[in-house]
């Protein structure tokens, strides 16, 4: 970190170039060594570009002079944001900022990591902070161990995740364990590792990963963390066809949901169970659960998709048009996702729905939804060689083997489990 990285933030906030910001001052070759951090620029240059950037003489000047007002509210951050207590986060910050322009460096590189993170967490847009972020720091620079460079480590892990690149969350997190962590940090991040496990279809290792947390959240009575854990050990289990396991892990995951209160776990739980008995057959217990499911989404004012489109896809299977039709009138009429599964189960009218089956399969091989669109253009192959069309057929046959090569994620067997996913960027429990 060094005083020519702002500098050039600063030219680059003001569009100048740099002989327009060299003008009267210094050599744009000089100003160049400046910002690359070659020369350490003298007082009066600061003051200089201090008033060419339109910023106050001790923002430049007094660089290197920690505010001991600020320090400790900063250090605070990083905790909160873990332990999702966003407010008490956002407060903090909201106090630094109050002070105006930061001058040291560590201290601002520090507020606007984690007020990066901030907005990564709340599921708000991110990308602006992240570009100047890159501007002041290239993430090799920073040493371990240090707070700035703990922040940093925290946040690559959050927009890792939020982007789908669990390999690369999988890294972040490693380097984030090196530190010494209070407990229940420690214990947030073990449940951030075993989400990343599962995203990594890395079974064993998740199940281990299971066995260590419960041990830790046991001790630290975190029954959030040990509902949302049997959870995803329903999930791996369902995978593995062992399921009686799985229902095992679904019901203690339900007694815990059910006697805390965890109606957002307990909604995801009810939609594991049902996917687990419609694997069995069980396909009225299965409703029951998807349907509890459902309910438990409408009373939060949340749209229930997993679960209607899982039961809607059971009686499509099962070619139950009665039971279809009942809980197709509860899809949005512009959702077109759902036609998806009206086509399915009226495989006869599918002539007349090409054109938009084609289309919707497209959007979601564009959107990254490879599971809808696989699926869909299966449907359209098989109507294609039913009817003797083999050309057309072996054409929507080489979609799907595209699609396949290009996100090996799609061969893995598709389970519709739903899991605390969104838990890195936007709501850990604590």
């Amino acid at each position: 970190m060094h005083i020519g990285k702002r500098l050039l933030y600063l030219r680059k906030k003001n569009s100048l170039s740099l002989e327009q910001a060299a003008q009267g001052i210094v050599s744009s070759t000089h100003l160049s060594n400046i910002e690359n951090g070659r020369f350490q620029p003298s007082d009066e240059i600061l003051q200089l570009l201090a008033k060419k950037y339109k910023v106050p003489e001790k923002y430049l000047l007094a660089y290197d002079k920690k505010d001991p007002q600020i320090d400790q509210p900063l250090k605070e951050v990083l905790f909160f944001l873990i332990t999702d207590k966003t407010a008490e986060a956002e407060t903090r910050l909201k106090k630094v900022r109050e002070k105006g322009f930061i001058p040291h460096l560590e201290q601002e590189l520090e507020y606007n990591i984690l007020h990066t993170c901030m907005l990564v967490k709340k599921n708000l847009p991110y990308e602006e902070e992240l570009e100047k972020l890159n501007l002041l720091v290239s993430g090799d620079e920073l040493e371990y161990p240090s707070y700035v460079h703990q922040c940093y480590a925290y946040l690559m892990e959050q927009i890792s995740f939020r982007q789908g690149d669990f390999e690369k969350c999988y890294h972040y997190i490693q380097i984030f364990l090196k530190y010494n962590l209070p407990p229940s940090v420690y214990a947030t991040i073990q449940f951030h590792l075993l989400i990343i496990l599962f995203h990594l279809r890395k079974r064993i290792l998740a199940v281990k990963q299971a066995e260590k947390g419960l041990k830790i959240f046991f001790q630290n009575h975190q029954w959030k963390f040990v509902t949302e854990t049997y959870n995803i050990l329903l999930a791996i289990y369902w995978t593995e066809e062992d399921y009686e396991t799985a229902l095992n892990y679904g019901k203690k995951a339900l007694e815990l949901a059910e006697t805390f209160k965890f109606e957002d776990t307990k909604s995801r739980v009810y939609h594991n169970l049902g996917i687990t008995y419609k694997s069995l057959k069980m396909y009225e217990t299965a409703e029951e659960m998807l349907a509890k499911s459902i309910e438990l989404h409408r009373k939060a004012n949340q749209f229930p998709r997993n679960s209607l489109w899982s039961i809607l896809d059971m009686f499509a299977e099962i070619d139950d048009k009665e039971k279809f039709a009942h809980w197709y009138q509860q899809v949005e009429p512009d959702d077109e996702e759902f036609f998806y599964l009206y086509v399915k189960m009226n495989p006869d009218k599918i002539g007349e729905y090409l054109d938009k089956l084609d289309k919707l399969a497209q959007k979601a091989e564009k959107d990254g939804r490879w599971d809808l669109a696989v699926e869909a253009y299966h449907l359209l192959s098989k109507y294609f060689y039913k009817n003797r069309k083999y050309k057309t057929a072996i054409r929507y046959y080489q979609k799907i083997i595209c699609i396949h090569e290009r996100d090996k994620k799609t061969l893995w067997k598709k389970i519709g489990f739903t899991v605390p996913l969104s838990f890195f960027a936007f709501a850990i429990p604590h």
